[in-house]
C-alpha cells in the first residue's frame, strides 16, 4: 500500500530526482503518460524560450528619482 510505504518511496524518488533537472523530471514522467509540470521560479519564467518569443516580459524605466532604473516585468 502506496501510504504505508510513503517514507520510503518519498527516499526513492528523492534520491532519483537529485542528480536530474526538474525538466527531465517533468520530460520523463510526461512521456510515461503522468501529468507533470515543473515549479518554475522568477528566473525560469524570465529565461523560458517561449515567453521570450513572445515577448512576454516588458523592459519598464522608473522614474530617476526611484534609483530604481530599468527592471523585466
Amino acid at each position: 500500500n502506496r501510504m504505508n510505504n510513503h517514507e520510503s518511496i518519498d527516499e526513492i524518488i528523492t534520491n532519483w530526482s537529485k542528480s536530474i533537472s526538474k525538466f527531465e523530471i517533468v520530460e520523463k514522467l510526461q512521456s510515461l503518460n503522468i501529468s507533470a509540470a515543473p515549479v518554475n521560479n522568477s528566473r525560469d519564467l524570465l529565461t523560458n524560450s517561449q515567453y521570450k518569443h513572445r515577448n512576454f516580459f516588458e523592459k519598464i524605466e522608473h522614474h530617476e528619482d526611484t534609483n530604481i532604473g530599468q527592471r523585466i516585468y
